[in-house]
């Protein structure tokens, strides 16, 4: 059992060292859409990489009810814990066992920016445990205000669309600013899984 333990904690530490070191590293998704305006100021081209097809906004242009829906959606204690969901964990490990079914999330908000940021998608443990302890250094380095506003930019509303305000405007042709409640929640819902959810 100790030398168990003993190699256990080893491993974390040695995980833990492996992973990105975020007091050099930014968060804040930093690539966005370009565009090309005609001499009437119209826009005539969009141009974007894979990964930064998005029109970033600030924390003030979200509405406060699309905030809401994603936190209802994602991640419903985010502002009470501190990047990681004891609770939530707790729970999916208690499905996992009892149905024998392991695909009960658990990520927060702050663990997904951290595993979209930094990390890959793959399904492993040593992924999993640098997800945590990377979620825990965020929430210690930014507010709960920057990580939504960093989250609101960066998740995939499928089709190669990142951010909330791309993503109204391509699936509603208006900002975010001007959805409705019924589409607010609609558009909040395609991160859960995008691809299943995929307006398209």
């Amino acid at each position: 059992v100790i030398l168990g333990t003993a190699a256990g904690v080893g491993m974390i530490k040695g995980l833990i060292a492996s992973a990105p070191n975020i007091d050099s590293l930014s968060v804040a998704p930093a690539e966005s859409a370009t565009y090309i305006y005609n001499t009437g100021n119209k826009p005539v081209q969009k141009l974007a990489e894979s990964t930064s097809n998005r029109i970033l906004v600030k924390l003030d242009q979200i509405p406060e009810d699309l905030q809401h829906a994603i936190v209802a959606v994602e991640d419903e204690r985010f502002y009470k814990h501190h990047g990681i969901d004891i609770q939530g964990i707790a729970r999916a490990a208690v499905i996992g066992i009892t149905s024998g079914d392991f695909s009960e999330g658990a990520s927060t908000i702050t663990q997904q920016l951290a595993r979209g940021t930094f990390l890959s998608n793959e399904k492993t443990l040593s992924r999993k445990i640098k997800e945590i302890f990377i979620a825990w250094e965020l929430n210690k380095k930014y507010s709960k205000e920057q990580i939504m506003e960093f989250y609101c930019n960066s998740c995939c509303f499928a089709n190669g669309i990142y951010g909330v305000e791309d993503a109204s405007q391509k699936y509603f042709g208006r900002s975010v600013n001007d959805l409705s409640l019924s589409e607010t929640a609609y558009l909040c819902a395609i991160p859960n899984r995008p691809e299943y959810y995929n307006p398209l």
